[in-house]
Protein backbone atom coordinates (compact mmCIF):
# COMPACT_ATOMS: atom_id res chain seq x y z
CA UNK A 1 0.00 0.00 0.00
CA UNK A 2 1.29 3.67 -1.62
CA UNK A 3 0.74 6.49 1.63
CA UNK A 4 0.34 9.98 -0.78
CA UNK A 5 1.54 13.23 1.14
CA UNK A 6 -0.18 16.38 0.77
CA UNK A 7 -3.81 13.43 0.17
CA UNK A 8 -6.07 16.62 0.34
CA UNK A 9 -5.20 17.91 -2.77
CA UNK A 10 -4.36 14.78 -5.35
CA UNK A 11 -3.29 17.10 -8.03
CA UNK A 12 -0.63 18.02 -5.50
CA UNK A 13 0.04 14.83 -3.97
CA UNK A 14 3.56 12.88 -3.85
CA UNK A 15 3.54 8.85 -3.41
CA UNK A 16 5.21 7.61 -0.57
CA UNK A 17 5.77 4.49 -2.38
CA UNK A 18 8.52 2.57 -3.61
CA UNK A 19 9.13 3.43 -7.57
CA UNK A 20 8.58 -0.77 -7.73
CA UNK A 21 5.20 -0.26 -7.16
CA UNK A 22 4.57 1.61 -10.07
CA UNK A 23 6.63 -0.55 -12.37
CA UNK A 24 3.93 -2.94 -11.80
CA UNK A 25 1.97 -4.91 -14.64
CA UNK A 26 -0.31 -6.98 -14.78
CA UNK A 27 0.25 -9.88 -17.00
CA UNK A 28 -0.85 -13.65 -17.53
CA UNK A 29 0.35 -15.09 -14.03
CA UNK A 30 -1.80 -12.40 -12.20
CA UNK A 31 -4.95 -13.83 -14.30
CA UNK A 32 -7.41 -16.54 -13.73
CA UNK A 33 -7.79 -18.59 -16.19
CA UNK A 34 -10.82 -18.11 -18.60
CA UNK A 35 -11.86 -14.93 -16.89
CA UNK A 36 -11.02 -12.23 -19.68
CA UNK A 37 -13.23 -12.01 -22.73
CA UNK A 38 -13.07 -10.20 -25.69
CA UNK A 39 -14.42 -7.09 -24.44
CA UNK A 40 -11.53 -6.77 -22.13
CA UNK A 41 -8.86 -6.90 -25.33
CA UNK A 42 -7.95 -3.88 -27.26
CA UNK A 43 -9.18 -3.78 -30.95
CA UNK A 44 -6.76 -5.71 -33.08
CA UNK A 45 -4.74 -6.33 -29.58
CA UNK A 46 -4.99 -10.39 -31.11
CA UNK A 47 -3.02 -11.25 -33.92
CA UNK A 48 -1.88 -14.49 -36.07
CA UNK A 49 1.11 -14.72 -33.68
CA UNK A 50 -1.18 -15.43 -30.56
CA UNK A 51 -3.17 -18.00 -31.70
CA UNK A 52 -2.44 -21.72 -32.26
CA UNK A 53 -2.00 -24.06 -34.73
CA UNK A 54 -5.79 -24.82 -35.76
CA UNK A 55 -7.06 -22.49 -33.50
CA UNK A 56 -9.56 -21.07 -36.04
CA UNK A 57 -12.53 -22.69 -37.45
CA UNK A 58 -14.79 -22.19 -40.07
CA UNK A 59 -17.37 -21.63 -36.97
CA UNK A 60 -14.87 -18.14 -35.93
CA UNK A 61 -14.47 -17.22 -39.97
CA UNK A 62 -17.28 -14.85 -40.93
CA UNK A 63 -18.95 -15.01 -44.26
CA UNK A 64 -17.13 -13.45 -47.16
CA UNK A 65 -14.13 -13.84 -45.40
CA UNK A 66 -12.17 -15.38 -46.95
CA UNK A 67 -11.06 -14.21 -50.56
CA UNK A 68 -9.26 -15.37 -53.44
CA UNK A 69 -5.61 -13.87 -52.08
CA UNK A 70 -6.46 -15.89 -49.12
CA UNK A 71 -6.11 -19.37 -50.57
CA UNK A 72 -3.06 -20.77 -51.67
CA UNK A 73 -2.41 -21.57 -55.13
CA UNK A 74 -3.19 -25.07 -55.82
CA UNK A 75 -5.17 -25.64 -52.15
CA UNK A 76 -8.67 -25.48 -54.45
CA UNK A 77 -9.86 -29.50 -55.45
CA UNK A 78 -12.88 -30.66 -56.94
CA UNK A 79 -14.51 -31.93 -53.43
CA UNK A 80 -14.11 -28.17 -52.80
CA UNK A 81 -16.32 -26.98 -55.55
CA UNK A 82 -20.17 -27.31 -55.13
CA UNK A 83 -21.79 -28.85 -58.06
CA UNK A 84 -22.63 -26.46 -60.87
CA UNK A 85 -20.38 -23.76 -59.54
CA UNK A 86 -17.71 -24.22 -62.56
CA UNK A 87 -19.33 -22.78 -65.79
CA UNK A 88 -17.90 -22.99 -69.33
CA UNK A 89 -16.45 -19.21 -68.78
CA UNK A 90 -14.15 -20.35 -66.32
CA UNK A 91 -12.56 -23.74 -68.33
CA UNK A 92 -9.98 -22.77 -70.18
CA UNK A 93 -10.50 -22.98 -73.84
CA UNK A 94 -9.06 -26.22 -75.41
CA UNK A 95 -8.78 -27.31 -71.97
CA UNK A 96 -10.94 -30.18 -71.70
CA UNK A 97 -10.42 -33.93 -73.94
CA UNK A 98 -12.72 -36.37 -74.34
CA UNK A 99 -11.80 -37.93 -70.78
CA UNK A 100 -13.54 -34.86 -69.36
CA UNK A 101 -16.92 -35.27 -71.45
CA UNK A 102 -19.96 -37.30 -70.25
CA UNK A 103 -21.19 -40.12 -72.46
CA UNK A 104 -23.77 -38.48 -74.16
CA UNK A 105 -22.81 -35.01 -73.33
CA UNK A 106 -21.70 -33.79 -77.16
CA UNK A 107 -24.37 -33.82 -79.61
CA UNK A 108 -24.88 -32.18 -83.34
CA UNK A 109 -25.91 -28.97 -81.60
CA UNK A 110 -21.71 -28.99 -80.40
CA UNK A 111 -20.51 -29.47 -83.90
CA UNK A 112 -19.94 -26.69 -86.42
CA UNK A 113 -21.25 -28.30 -90.22
CA UNK A 114 -18.91 -29.27 -92.18
CA UNK A 115 -16.47 -30.02 -89.30
CA UNK A 116 -16.30 -34.08 -89.06
CA UNK A 117 -14.10 -35.68 -91.89
CA UNK A 118 -12.99 -39.26 -92.49
CA UNK A 119 -10.33 -39.40 -89.99
CA UNK A 120 -13.38 -38.75 -87.06
CA UNK A 121 -15.24 -41.61 -88.70
CA UNK A 122 -14.69 -45.38 -86.86
CA UNK A 123 -14.03 -48.22 -89.57
CA UNK A 124 -17.93 -49.22 -90.83
CA UNK A 125 -19.76 -46.54 -89.24
CA UNK A 126 -21.37 -45.12 -92.01
CA UNK A 127 -23.89 -47.53 -94.14
CA UNK A 128 -25.89 -47.19 -97.11
CA UNK A 129 -28.51 -45.41 -95.35
CA UNK A 130 -26.27 -42.40 -94.61
CA UNK A 131 -24.91 -42.38 -97.96
CA UNK A 132 -27.26 -40.37 -100.09
CA UNK A 133 -27.97 -42.37 -103.29
CA UNK A 134 -25.63 -42.12 -106.70
CA UNK A 135 -23.38 -39.86 -104.47
CA UNK A 136 -20.81 -42.74 -104.64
Amino acid sequence: MCLLKNAINFATAIPLCPISFFSLRVNSAKVLHDSLTASDLAADSVTSSELANNAVDTAAIQDSAVTSAKIADGTIVNADLANGSVDSAKVLDNSLTSDDLGTGSVNSDEITDGTIVTADLADNSVNSAKVIDDSL
